[in-house]
């Protein structure tokens, strides 16, 4: 039996450092990919309810004022009050923004991009022999 020189040693050392290294280059990207992909699709379905919020609303606002202006018969005047509520609304939703926008979605984002995933982590560990 011969024994493994210690360049022999060093090279497999190396190697075994490289090699796990590239595993956890990988891992990382696999995690970032898929923090990435949970908050995109977050931000996407956020949106589409959004906007069909917002359609609900401005067809509510048009149901509205038009029976106003019908019970006023000055329709000018029902769309008049109309746009001041929605301008009164826009800015509520300007002084409150900090707490009903950037907090929330702070929040979620710190959310998905530190969670601690216990299954990950039992993943990784090798088998104690």
């Amino acid at each position: 039996m011969t024994d493994p020189s210690i360049s022999d040693i060093i090279s497999e050392a190396t190697e075994n450092a490289r090699a796990y290294v590239n595993v956890q280059l990988d891992h990382i990207k696999l995690t970032t990919a898929e923090k990435l992909a949970k908050i995109s699709s977050w931000i996407i379905t956020n949106f589409l309810l959004a906007i069909m919020l917002a359609l609900v609303l401005g067809f509510a606002t048009v149901a509205v004022v038009l029976l106003l202006g019908r019970a006023m018969d000055n329709y000018p005047l029902a769309f008049f009050f109309g746009a001041v509520i929605h301008l009164a609304l826009a800015g509520w939703v300007l002084w409150m923004r900090k707490k009903m926008i950037a907090e929330p979605l702070l929040r979620v984002f710190l959310k998905e991009l530190f969670e601690d995933k216990k299954d990950d982590d039992d993943e990784l560990e090798q088998p104690k022999a």
